[in-house]
Formats: structure tokens, C-alpha cells, sequence
């Protein structure tokens, strides 16, 4: 089976396309995760909020692409999906 890279954020980062689960902290503070230009069809991650805290994490898409025709998302606590590029948008999944 193969791996895949994981990567635990507990600040606001924007990804660089070369992490395919994103683990989501906010206990401390607001994260915001803004997702890399879409390169090809089928770009790919998993993003999957840890904590319970109050604090808010958004998903923000890069300035050429959307969400479900969002330019992003917010994730409540215990939220997990999964987005998957097609064209110019990320669909979740």
C-alpha cells in the first residue's frame, strides 16, 4: 500500500500541491488553509478538522479557481472531506 503525505496545521498556510491530507488544529487560534492553483483534473486533498474549539477554519481557494463555486468554505468542528478538482473548481466529496 502506498502512503501518503500528511501535514498538521495549526496556522494559516497556503499548500504547495505537494501534501495530500491536511490535519486541521485551531485549539489556539483561527486557520485559514488556502488550496494551491489547479494544475490538472483530479487535484486532489483531504482536509479533516481535529479540534472542538470555537475558532474558525476556512478553506479559500486560490484567486483562479472556487469551491463549489465558493471562493471558500468554512469547516466546523469534526468536519472532513475530501476536494477534487475538475476544471476550475474543487468539488467536495
Amino acid at each position: 500500500m502506498a502512503s501518503i503525505s500528511i501535514t498538521l496545521l495549526t496556522t494559516s498556510q497556503t499548500l504547495d500541491g505537494n501534501t495530500e491530507a491536511i490535519l486541521i488544529d485551531a485549539t489556539n487560534n483561527l486557520v485559514n488553509v488556502t488550496l494551491p492553483a489547479i494544475t490538472a483534473d483530479g487535484d486532489s486533498y483531504v482536509l479533516s478538522r481535529l479540534d472542538a474549539s470555537l475558532n474558525s477554519v476556512g478553506v479559500v481557494a486560490d484567486i483562479t479557481n472556487t469551491i463549489n463555486n465558493s471562493s471558500s468554505i468554512i469547516m466546523l468542528p469534526g468536519d472532513k472531506f475530501r476536494v477534487i478538482a475538475y476544471g476550475t473548481n474543487y468539488y467536495l466529496f
